[in-house]
């Protein structure tokens, strides 16, 4: 298991990438479009070809989830503890493919937990706090952690753990009649 610095806030990958989020935010939706939406820019920017996304998958098989500790394990069927990529920092706010280094932006994370923290984005809005706080959920081993995001976070998680998975409830919703044709 890797783990990670106390004093990550101090630590220039954590800087830059606080940083990076926040001159991202701040952009003007013509700056954006400038910078990020030449078909160039958005190849390398969004591009999940290649092999470091299973690598990082099958990295995180056995090991617990760095944000709830569950045991995390291989699975396809969308399951609470399934592994799955997580960007610390989401590339909608200014996280890059960081795969290695420190503090790598792309790291395994259980299914329940990478939906919550896209829930806490979507509640709270993209804010350099948000980020604040997903960094600090990751990385900041004894941070101080924004209540009421945390309080989200933890009732939101709860629920999707509770949830079946969605292959699970196909076709256990509804039950076939069974029809009987006498011939005579």
């Amino acid at each position: 298991m890797q783990t990670f610095p106390l004093k990550m806030n101090n630590h220039p990958d954590v800087i830059n990438a606080l940083v990076h989020a926040h001159d991202f935010l701040s952009l003007s939706k013509a700056e954006y479009m400038e910078t990020y939406a030449t078909p160039k820019r958005m190849e390398k920017r969004y591009s999940s070809s290649g092999n470091w996304l299973k690598e990082i998958r099958m990295n995180g098989v056995g090991q617990p989830c760095p944000t709830c500790f569950v045991e995390m394990k291989h699975s396809s069927l969308g399951r609470h503890d399934s592994v799955t990529v997580e960007h610390v920092v989401p590339l909608c706010t200014g996280g890059k493919n960081i795969k290695v280094g420190a503090f790598p932006n792309c790291i395994p994370m259980c299914h329940a937990c990478n939906k919550t923290r896209n829930d806490v984005l979507v509640r709270f809005g993209k804010k350099i706090s948000t980020v604040k706080f997903l960094l600090d959920q990751v990385y900041g081993e004894g941070a101080q952690l924004n209540p009421r995001m945390n309080s989200f976070f933890q009732n939101r998680l709860q629920r999707h753990k509770e949830m079946k998975p969605r292959n699970a409830m196909v076709g256990s919703t509804s039950r076939k009649k069974q029809t009987t044709v006498c011939i005579n």
